[in-house]
């Protein structure tokens, strides 16, 4: 699916010398239309591949699970708006979070809070007792 988002790509020329190199053309391209789709399809002020790097690094974990991401895997993981573009979240590298695609398709467009809440209703439906440590 993500193979159709990449058709908005602009050039990924800018990013050859750069000394994030390690990351092949391909996992930019996922990654810069990843974050066009986060900015909501504008380039204006959207967010670097060089503060994303910067942010999470080359062994990310989701924010929402713990689940260690592979970067080089792009189907398996999405960024996700921290507090929801629908209630008041905006484009910046603040809100931006990183989750395994499943995580962040439950997750839609609740709050962190609300999306806890969801897991923990969920739980203790089943018989599960839910406790922070």
């Amino acid at each position: 699916p993500y193979i159709k988002k990449i058709q908005h790509f602009e050039s990924i020329k800018k990013y050859n010398n750069t000394k994030f190199s390690i990351y092949k053309h391909k996992i930019i391209k996922v990654v810069y239309d990843r974050l066009l789709k986060f900015n909501g399809h504008k380039s204006d002020n959207m967010i670097t591949t060089e503060q994303l790097i910067k942010k999470f690094g080359e062994h990310p974990t989701c924010y929402l699970t713990g689940t260690e991401i592979d970067i080089y895997k792009p189907k398996t993981y999405e960024f996700d708006h921290i507090v929801p573009s629908s209630k008041g979240g905006d484009n910046s590298i603040d809100n931006l979070g990183i989750s395994i695609r499943d995580a962040n398709r439950s997750k839609a467009d609740l709050t962190l809070e609300q999306f806890i809440q969801l897991c923990k209703n969920v739980l203790n439906h089943n018989g599960y007792q839910c406790i922070k440590q």
